[in-house]
C-alpha cells in the first residue's frame, strides 16, 4: 500500500492506494516554510490514517516549500518518526508532483499557478532546468497571491476607475487597515492574498480585474516559461486553482504568446495517484 500527499499553503489532498484500493483523505497545508514540527505532526496524527500505518509500504509526500536539500532531509527524518520502520519515505517538491501529474514519464514544460507559482522543465521523467519561485515578496508571478497583491495596489493607490473602485470597497473588506493587518501582523499573508483572487473571479466581466488577471499571468510568461530553452517546442501544461479558475484568460494569454497549453488541472492528487500505480 502506498500513501500519497500533495499539499499546498492551503490545503493537503492524501491518497491511500493498493491495486485495487484507493481512499481520500483531506488536510490543511503543509508547508515547511510556515509550520513547525509539532503542528505537522498534529496534522498527520489527525487525518485517520493510523489504523493503515502496519499496511503502508512508501509514503510519497510532495510540497510546496520543499525544493532545499536541507528542508527534504528535515521532513525525512520528520516522517521517518511518524510511520513504521519499514515504511520507506519519498520527499519532493510540489514541482515534481506538478511534472509527473501532467507528463507522468514523459517530457514537458510543467508550471504550477495556485497561491503561489513555480515552473520547470522535465524531461523523459526528471526535472532538467527550473526558474526560482521566489515566494510572495520576490517572485510567483501568475499565483493567487500575485493577483492579491495588484488587486490592493489597484484599489488602494485608485488605479481602478473610481465608480468600480467606489463599488468594490462596498462590498469587501478591504481598507487599508485590513490589508496592512493581514499582510504585515497575521500569519500566512500570502494565504490571504491569494484569497483574494476570489474577489477578482467574482467581477472577471469588469475591464479592470480581466486586465489585472492578463497582465499576472503575462509577468508568469515574460519572467518564468519563456525562460527555457526551446519552451516553444514543448508541451506545456498548468496545474493549480488560478490555472483552472481562469483558464479562458490563460488560454488566450498563452495563444497570443504563439504557445498551446495541452493540460490544465486542478488539483494532481488523482493523477498522482495513477502515477504511483504504475511506476
Amino acid at each position: 500500500m502506498k500513501l500519497i500527499a500533495d499539499s499546498g499553503s492551503t490545503k493537503t489532498e492524501w491518497r491511500l492506494i493498493d491495486e485495487d484500493f484507493s481512499k481520500a483523505f483531506k488536510g490543511q497545508g503543509i508547508n515547511p516554510l510556515f509550520l513547525d514540527e509539532a503542528s505537522i505532526i498534529h496534522e498527520i496524527n489527525t487525518l485517520g490514517l493510523n489504523e493503515y500505518f502496519d499496511e503502508i509500504k512508501e509514503v510519497h509526500f510532495y510540497a510546496a516549500g520543499l525544493a532545499l536539500d536541507e528542508l527534504k532531509k528535515a521532513f525525512f527524518e520528520l516522517f521517518s518518526k511518524i510511520f513504521r520502520s519499514h515504511t520507506k519515505i519519498f520527499i519532493n517538491d510540489d514541482l515534481l508532483a506538478a511534472s509527473r501529474s501532467l507528463f507522468m514519464n514523459g517530457s514537458g514544460i510543467a508550471c504550477i499557478l495556485g497561491t503561489g507559482s513555480n515552473s520547470c522543465l522535465f524531461i523523459e521523467g526528471k526535472i532538467k532546468d527550473k526558474i526560482p519561485a521566489l515566494g510572495y515578496i520576490l517572485g510567483d508571478e501568475g499565483s493567487g497571491a500575485d493577483m492579491g497583491k495588484r488587486l490592493v495596489n489597484s484599489l488602494l493607490k485608485k488605479d481602478f476607475e473610481s465608480g468600480f473602485r467606489t463599488d468594490l470597497s462596498s462590498r469587501y473588506p478591504l481598507s487599508i487597515n485590513d490589508v496592512i493587518l493581514n499582510v504585515y501582523k497575521k500569519p500566512l499573508p500570502n494565504k490571504y492574498l491569494a484569497s483574494l483572487s476570489k474577489i477578482i473571479k467574482e467581477n472577471i466581466e469588469s475591464d479592470e480585474m480581466r486586465e489585472l488577471v492578463m497582465l499576472s499571468f503575462n509577468s508568469f510568461l515574460t519572467k518564468n516559461l519563456i525562460k527555457y530553452k526551446d519552451y516553444q517546442s514543448y508541451p506545456i501544461g498548468f496545474v493549480g486553482s488560478i490555472a483552472y479558475h481562469f483558464r479562458d484568460i490563460l488560454e488566450s494569454v498563452m495563444n497570443e504568446a504563439g504557445l498551446k497549453t495541452v493540460k490544465i488541472i486542478e488539483q494532481p492528487i488523482e493523477e498522482l495517484a495513477q502515477y504511483h500505480k504504475r511506476y
